[in-house]
């Protein structure tokens, strides 16, 4: 029974997202979706920053096949997995695989469906190895991976807003 309302509730809830979801999705004056976070997207879009960096998802369905059981920032409840590419490395929160970066492609990209945004969300001069340490210490500073409040989406928003807003590396990356 619980299986089957889960299950019914996931199939409504992706309905209504395609199709009414413009009725609540307003974006402020920045782009983001939080009305409550300062706008930093304007100073981070400028490309004489640094390098851009991208936000990208990959089919959520297929990466769980055969398994069981301010800134530029996306929403935090969507059936895809989001993940950051900045400079040729990719970024991203797996819930059974940890925090981890790749300089060859996201996780499962050979087998799923997988994009990256065309525009930049935003350019940053930090060096990959600051956003290495930063993956590295992310469960230490954020907790465990959690469904609703500290999944994916969450990494890569907070990844963005590193990117966004820091010229040197947070100090909790050390």
């Amino acid at each position: 029974m619980k299986v089957t309302f889960v299950l019914t509730f996931l199939v409504l809830l992706v309905l209504v997202t395609n199709s009414f979801g413009w009725l609540w999705r307003r974006r402020n004056r920045c782009g983001t979706w939080f009305r409550h976070r300062p706008c930093t997207a304007s100073k981070c879009s400028d490309p004489s920053r640094g390098k851009p960096f991208y936000f990208g998802t990959t089919r959520l369905f297929c990466m769980a096949k055969g398994k069981r059981g301010s800134s530029p920032s996306r929403p935090t409840w969507a059936l895809k997995h989001r993940w950051i590419e900045y400079n040729g490395h990719y970024f991203e929160r797996l819930k059974n695989g940890g925090d981890i970066f790749s300089s060859n492609a996201p996780k499962d990209s050979n087998k799923c469906s997988s994009r990256r945004e065309s525009r930049p969300a935003g350019y940053s001069s930090l060096s990959i190895d600051c956003l290495k340490r930063c993956t590295n210490k992310y469960r230490q500073r954020y907790g465990s991976y959690r469904l609703l409040s500290n999944n994916c989406h969450h990494f890569a928003n907070r990844f963005s807003d590193i990117l966004c807003s820091r010229t040197t590396c947070p100090s909790w990356c050390s």
